[in-house]
């Protein structure tokens, strides 16, 4: 049995499941509040019916206390885990991903977090091209922070 805190880390690393993003473009899909999953056959219980049905879910609240969620607003911290020139992809515009006016570029992680802070001070409707990771492995000195679904790599569980 997995203590609460880990329980609650089931949700967000699964990579098969659909990225939140894309769920916001669907048109159904459902909700799931306050889950507390205490074990890696839980979680596949739970998720079988949708993914048996191709359905998008979201478990809200799986994640909750994972140290991610309280570590990773920190940027002092991610500054000092990852490291500050630690060169990172990023994309550059405001029409999407793989749009063609798309721009890719490397930039350091230190760099990435300050423009982070800038668009804080900034209205949603600014004019600022929108920078953001993308197509970067979790970076290794983070990994610690989450926990991965052992259903995410183990096909026994039936779910992907």
């Amino acid at each position: 049995m997995f203590h609460r805190s880990r329980a609650a880390r089931l949700n967000l690393f699964c990579r098969r499941r659909t990225p939140y993003r894309s769920l916001r473009a669907c048109s159904t899909f459902s909700e799931i509040h306050d889950i507390a999953i205490e074990s890696d056959q839980e979680f596949a219980k739970a998720l079988r019916p949708f993914h048996g049905n191709q359905e998008p879910v979201v478990f809200r609240g799986a994640y909750k206390s994972v140290a991610a969620v309280s570590l990773w607003p920190n940027f002092d911290y991610l500054k000092d885990q990852v490291g500050a020139e630690t060169l990172c992809t990023v994309e550059i515009g405001n029409k999407g991903y793989n749009h063609s006016e798309t721009m890719t570029s490397e930039i350091s992680f230190g760099h990435y977090l300050d423009y982070i802070e800038l668009m804080k001070e900034q209205s949603e409707d600014s004019d600022i091209e929108k920078v953001y990771l993308a197509q970067n492995e979790l970076f290794d000195s983070l990994l610690k922070d989450i926990y991965v679904p052992a259903l995410c790599s183990n096909g026994s569980y039936n779910v992907g």
